[in-house]
């Protein structure tokens, strides 16, 4: 135990022997800090959706995936394109049948 509050008074009396930090650079680092978690989320909906729907101006929106069918499958929540089920043969089928006739 006498060991542990030791490193506890050596730990306080570091950081209290550290210079303060400026108001000036606290905010800086707050708003560069902000700007990472925004590009983060902005990152993340990209990768959710993987297209950028552009509002006239310069604003950007997403849209909610939970409420998309897949053409392929059919269950909802994902588009075909990122479906992983084998690709439905039923239209190659009806392709080739057509042609041979």
């Amino acid at each position: 135990m006498d060991v542990d509050i030791e490193k506890d008074d050596l730990n306080q009396k570091f950081l209290t022997s550290l210079a303060p930090i400026d108001d000036d650079d606290m905010e800086e680092m707050d708003i560069k800090w902000n700007m990472a978690l925004l590009s983060m989320r902005a990152d993340k909906l990209w990768k959710r959706t993987r297209k950028k729907i552009s509002i006239p101006g310069s604003d950007v929106a997403g849209f909610d995936k939970s409420k998309v069918e897949c053409f392929n499958c059919h269950k909802m929540g994902h588009l075909a394109r990122e479906c992983r089920a084998p690709r439905s043969q039923e239209r190659a089928r009806k392709e080739s049948y057509r042609q041979g006739s």
